[in-house]
């Protein structure tokens, strides 16, 4: 979306409901790149997917370029790790960089 639109869905709030339409258009170009039908032949799943499909770009146009509320939630929560570390004096602090990845749920620390 952002490399043909030179911005994220759902940034602001009149964009979001455009954006939706854009943002499935995308992901189903995607999809088809990888070739992975989009069609179902039971009329019944077909409804429901796409009820399911509509509902999933609706969230993300939501977002526009802000994490997903479980990201942030795991950041504030590893924040507040840090905090009472520091206020109790009774660990170690991460030295310098935390870096996480939602995608593989791995995270690491780096001193720079």
């Amino acid at each position: 979306f952002h490399k043909q639109h030179g911005r994220y869905p759902g940034v602001s709030n009149y964009q979001v409901e455009e954006d939706i339409g854009k943002l499935k258009s995308c992901l189903t170009g995607f999809l088809q790149e990888y070739g992975l039908s989009v069609m179902v032949k039971d009329d019944y799943v077909h409804e429901l997917l796409i009820k399911i499909h509509v509902s999933v770009v609706s969230s993300s146009c939501r977002y526009g370029a802000a994490e997903p509320h479980t990201i942030a939630a795991f950041l504030g929560g590893a924040a507040a790790q840090e905090v009472i570390k520091i206020i109790t004096k009774q660990f170690v602090i991460f030295n310098n960089t935390y870096i996480y990845s939602g995608m593989s749920q791995t995270s690491a620390t780096f001193q720079l």
